[in-house]
């Protein structure tokens, strides 16, 4: 069912899904190995997630992490941060595109909600486009829940 607005001429820009995670479900696991490094990591998204909420330098950010191949390449990145409200998100989770399919954004997330468990947040939420099926899968598989769904409208 298409989502509508009260507005006239109120245009539909971007339909998300929001997910939510324990992080307890991780107590145990391994950690997200942090990374640092504002230009590899603004040019991985660049190259591999161009639509990335969050960049080095958002005052939000929690911490950076990532996953690197056995050449020390960065193969995978994604961050935590932590709005205003408090609320924890996950952000900006991107795959080099020749490492797609192969399960590394999963292990990734996981080892991220591992680390957001070990700094003590009882939950992680984030919000992914809802057309991006491959990504919605991954969280999925880690444990992140469905809990709604969001639509931008913009006027003209």
């Amino acid at each position: 069912k298409a989502a509508t607005s009260n507005y006239e001429g109120a245009q539909s820009v971007l339909d998300l899904d929001i997910y939510s995670i324990e992080t307890s479900l991780y107590e145990n696991s391994p950690l997200a190995v942090e990374i640092q490094g504002d230009t590899e990591i603004s040019d991985f998204l660049k190259a591999n997630a161009p639509n990335s909420s969050v960049w080095p330098g958002n005052p939000e950010l929690v911490f950076w992490a990532g996953i690197r191949n056995l050449e020390g390449e960065l193969i995978a990145v994604g961050a935590v941060t932590m709005w205003e409200t408090g609320q924890k998100v996950l952000s900006s989770v991107g795959t080099a595109e020749n490492q797609r399919g192969k399960g590394i954004a999963t292990k990734l997330v996981a080892e991220m909600v591992a680390k957001s468990n070990k700094l003590g947040f009882p939950r992680l939420g984030l919000a992914v486009r809802a057309d991006n099926i491959a990504a919605k899968r991954s969280y999925e598989k880690v444990g992140f829940i469905l809990c709604g769904e969001f639509t931008i409208f913009e006027r003209d």
